[in-house]
């Protein structure tokens, strides 16, 4: 009986030993296991970390590299291209016949084609397209940065720089190709064109010189019904009369005038007239 209940104990001391070292084998797998994990995250940290640092190297040394770039100037506020926007074309603000000149809609753009107001001058070309597909260098504007700095809007429609330029030489065709070159301050050259129809102005007039007489606008009417000689003047109104001066007196002789004086002799009376006395 005794030896029974020694060998049951001696079956339960084994079995515990066993789970106590099955325990210690998953603890410590479990151990190794976080370990490798931590070493995996730290390689890839320091990996991410050299790679954020050599990118940020690389766009230093972009940014040094080109031309015209300004210290501490974002890459997002360069000029990646320019476009001509909706609204470009003629206008017509006087109300008459015909497009009196050109809208050009320019919308510099970085590098997610978003709109910036960029410093710069502009370069606008117009060229007359005739129906064979000829193209005519019609008139050419410059505009400093002052005057596009100034016409900067933004609207639900287009945003950018609205120059307005009034023709310089009348054109004669409907379609015009529209070429603008601008020139940001940091420096570079862009360039974008366009085609575009207007309305063309009077023929009389067409293919003149903007400043001509042919541009004062459309012929008068014809004269109505002639009025009586009478009532038309003939000629300027007539000018006052001048006030009249008294006429001057004659100018004097410098020869001596006698006065005329009587004769100092004594008539006796009951004497005739003549008979002087003895």
């Amino acid at each position: 009986m005794a030896s029974t209940r020694f060998a049951w104990v001696a079956i339960f001391l084994l079995a515990a030993a066993g789970c106590r070292n099955s325990r210690s084998e998953l603890v410590e797998a479990e151990l190794r296991t976080r370990d490798r994990e931590l070493r995996e995250l730290r390689g890839d940290l320091l990996q991410s970390t050299t790679m954020n640092e050599a990118l940020e190297n690389t766009l230093k040394t972009q940014q040094y590299q080109q031309p015209g770039l300004r210290t501490g100037a974002s890459v997002l506020s360069q000029v990646k291209d320019i476009q001509l926007a909706r609204g470009t074309g003629g206008i017509d603000e006087d109300k008459m016949p015909g497009d009196e000149g050109l809208q050009v809609v320019l919308v510099p753009r970085d590098v997610d084609a978003s709109p910036i107001k960029a410093a710069g001058t502009l370069k606008v070309t117009a060229l007359e397209i005739s129906p064979e597909g000829l193209k005519t260098p019609l008139s050419t504007w410059d505009v400093s940065a002052l005057q596009l700095r100034r016409s900067w809007r933004s609207g639900l429609i287009s945003t950018g720089y609205f120059v307005t330029l009034p023709w310089q030489k009348i054109p004669g065709t409907e379609k015009l190709r529209i070429v603008a070159t601008f020139m940001p301050l940091e420096g570079g050259v862009f360039e974008a064109e366009k085609d575009v129809t207007i309305k063309l102005l009077p023929e009389a007039i067409r293919g003149q010189p903007a400043s001509g007489p042919a541009f004062l606008g459309p012929p008068l009417p014809a004269a109505g019904p002639t009025l009586p000689i009478n009532t038309v003047p003939t000629g300027p109104p007539p000018r006052p009369a001048p006030p009249v001066e008294p006429p001057k007196p004659p100018a004097t002789s410098t020869t001596e005038v006698k006065r005329w004086q009587p004769v100092s002799r004594q008539i006796e009376l009951g004497r005739p007239d003549g008979v002087e006395s003895p």
